[in-house]
């Protein structure tokens, strides 16, 4: 028997090989690896990838870390499936006791021809939103299902026995098709229209094992993808392993990784499980009912030995008190809010009586005959005023005249140098005298404008000069000495 004493634990073992590593002068610094990217997710501080190669003897991944520090050197944004080159070194994480490599560079060194149709057809496909249409969920309880696969006895063998375990009331009919080679895509397209047209199925699933890029080329051709977005039901997609994602997986309603994990899909709900559970709601239910028919006759029995039923008056007799008391406190409350509704039309009435229109009409009729009396005051006034002027007028006018009569007639001789004077400096103060020498008379409706506080902007008036008048309109104002 092996001594405990003589074994390494696992982080002595871990340890030493971490050692190894740093210590080899080949793998502690300038390692430069080659390989395709995958599970790479962009992240705010450090990454974490693999490196995938598909050799014919197998596939091989390399797990990469890459510090901030160093991704921040990188001049492009990595994408899954590019081929890069990779310059760190090797050292094991103690943590999982595996061993990974640390990136300090990274340099593309070229895409596959399969990878950049592949981007271009998702690019294609993504914007006519073919990857977003709505999905359809697969029925609890399908009755037929199809398949759509090769005669490769591992997927079919793992399909059967999985739906059979799960609930062996499925029927799942095989449509056999090429996955691999030129004739593939066209082949599997062809058996999902057929599986479609037959509206006979609740499910389908399109399946397939394994391999490299090119071997699952045919599921990322476009009518592979456009077969599956126009079919009529579900469609799940078992393509490759869980690290590989085709244009099939893409528009697909459900992605699984596994054949077997697309027979558990499509059989979410094991029969065996939902007859146990239905068994045990059937017990939970009888005896639930039992319950309650062994409660329902206690109660029974119990109110019939109730001395309610043997005095009934006893039941009502509360009742009666009570509804006796809300009657007389409903009265008082009706009571109570006619007499508030009444006080509230009075106090309406009242201050519809104060403010009424006729009240108000009567004093603006009073105060409009008080303005009449005034204004006809006033006219009088300018009517007198008037007349008294036009006498005056009238007395120069004759006094003029006789004394015009008189020169003319030669009764005045000896004073006839002096009347003269006085024609002249009559005709000077003429108003067209002084209209002929550039002044003008301002006029507003009839009235003579002496300043330009009787004037506003827009108002109309009229300027008159020896020879006319001129209708204007006042667009300024300007006030002061100027």
């Amino acid at each position: 028997m092996i001594a405990e004493k003589n074994c390494l634990t696992v982080a002595q073992l871990t340890r030493y090989v971490k050692r190894k590593f740093d210590a080899d002068p080949y793998l502690n610094r300038n390692v430069y690896v080659v390989g395709q990217l995958t599970d790479f997710r962009l992240r705010k501080t450090h990454q974490y990838f693999s490196l995938k190669d598909d050799q014919a003897d197998g596939q091989f991944q390399l797990s990469v870390v890459m510090f901030q520090r160093a991704f921040a050197k990188v001049n492009f944004t990595p994408e899954n499936g590019m081929r890069v080159i990779i310059k760190g070194r090797l050292s094991v994480y103690e943590g999982r006791g595996s061993y990974q490599m640390y990136a300090e560079e990274m340099e593309v060194t070229g895409i596959g021809t399969l990878q950049v149709r592949f981007e271009q057809l998702y690019k294609k496909l993504r914007q006519e939103g073919l990857f977003d249409l709505p999905k359809k969920t697969v029925r609890p309880f399908p009755k037929q299902v199809a398949v759509v696969t090769s005669n490769d006895a591992a997927v079919k063998h793992d399909i059967i026995t999985t739906v059979r375990r799960r609930n062996p009331l499925v029927q799942l009919i095989f449509y056999p098709t090429r996955v691999q080679g030129d004739q593939a895509a066209s082949e599997i397209a062809h058996q999902i229209n057929r599986v479609s047209e037959a509206r006979a199925y609740d499910a389908l699933i399109v399946a397939r094992g394994g391999g490299s890029l090119e071997d699952l080329w045919p599921f990322n051709e476009e009518v592979v993808g456009r077969a599956i977005a126009k079919a009529t039901l579900p469609v799940i997609s078992s393509i490759g392993h869980e690290t590989d994602t085709t244009i099939a997986d893409l528009v697909a309603d459900v992605r699984t990784a596994t054949p077997t994990a697309a027979g558990e899909a499509v059989t979410a709900w094991p029969l065996a499980d939902v007859l146990a559970e239905l068994q045990k709601d059937q017990a939970l239910l009888y005896t639930a009912e039992k319950n309650r028919l062994q409660n329902v006759r206690q109660q029974v029995t119990a109110l019939t030995e109730s001395y309610f039923f043997k005095q009934p008056e006893r039941l009502f007799a509360p009742r009666i008190q009570q509804v006796d008391e809300l009657t007389d406190r409903l009265k008082n409350q009706a009571q109570l809010r006619v007499t508030n509704k009444r006080q509230v039309a009075q106090e309406l009435q009242t201050f519809l009586e104060r403010n009424s229109p006729r009240a108000r009409l009567a004093k603006q009729q009073a105060q409009l005959a008080s303005i009449q009396r005034a204004l006809q005051v006033q006219m009088q006034v300018r009517l007198n005023h008037e007349r008294e002027r036009l006498i005056r007028l009238k007395e120069r006018r004759g006094a003029l005249t006789k004394l015009l009569t008189q020169v003319q007639s030669g009764i005045i001789h000896d004073r006839s140098q002096q009347v003269d004077t006085l024609i002249k400096q009559l005709d000077t103060l003429s108003p067209l005298k002084v209209m002929a020498r550039g002044f003008a008379l301002v006029t507003k409706d009839e009235k003579v404008v002496s300043s330009t506080k009787q004037l506003q902007v827009g108002d109309q008036a009229t300027i008159r000069f020896e020879d006319g008048a001129v209708n204007v309109t006042v667009k300024e104002i300007e006030k002061g000495n100027k």
